[in-house]
């Protein structure tokens, strides 16, 4: 007799939390952030208790997590400006 075995599903994500972020100009023309974070607390405190974090430090953590995902964004914004530069400075060469 031959026996089959079913491979397990893979695991669904566990989506914490996800942020928005949205940078706005004022009328003096300067850039304000807003955020807008949107999870499941219950499950956000669960996971912060299984990594050994004090819950209170919540706050602490997602607006640290809003400020590294900005400078990400902000580096792959000048990453694709100097990118489409020299495209443009190689095509003027031609």
């Amino acid at each position: 007799m031959i026996t089959i075995e079913k491979e397990k599903p893979a695991k669904r994500e566990l989506k914490l939390f996800s942020v928005e972020v949205a940078l706005t100009p004022d009328v003096e023309d300067n850039m304000h952030l807003e955020t807008h974070i949107e999870g499941s607390r219950p499950e956000m405190m669960a996971f912060l208790e299984t990594m050994d974090v004090d819950p209170k430090e919540l706050g602490s953590i997602l607006k640290h997590a809003v400020k590294a995902m900005l400078r990400d964004f902000v580096q792959q914004v000048v990453n694709l400006s100097e990118s489409i530069e020299g495209a443009e400075m190689e095509e003027t060469e031609d």
